[in-house]
């Protein structure tokens, strides 16, 4: 049987990483998604507007005199069952 030894000072499959081609000195691996730097501040700032309006569209809602009617149109109706 053919044993292979092989020696600390050379690399193995394992030790092998996909370096970024552009920059041969660059230790950091190449990144497989589009660059879109910068883009997640933005979506952060939209979505914490989207959910600031919807929040106040709710309040406005819920403390309609329509709402109020209707939730205590709920509550003497449960309580009336009751009786």
């Amino acid at each position: 049987m053919n044993e292979t030894h092989i020696s600390d000072d050379q690399p193995t499959d394992t030790d092998v990483t996909d370096l970024d081609s552009t920059d041969p000195e660059s230790t950091e691996p190449e990144s497989t998604e589009p660059g879109d730097a910068g883009m997640s501040t933005a979506e952060y700032a939209i979505g914490t507007v989207a959910a600031c309006g919807f929040a106040g569209v709710l309040w406005t809602v819920v403390h309609s005199a329509a709402v109020a009617h209707l939730m205590q149109g709920v509550v003497e109706r449960a309580l009336s069952l009751g009786t």
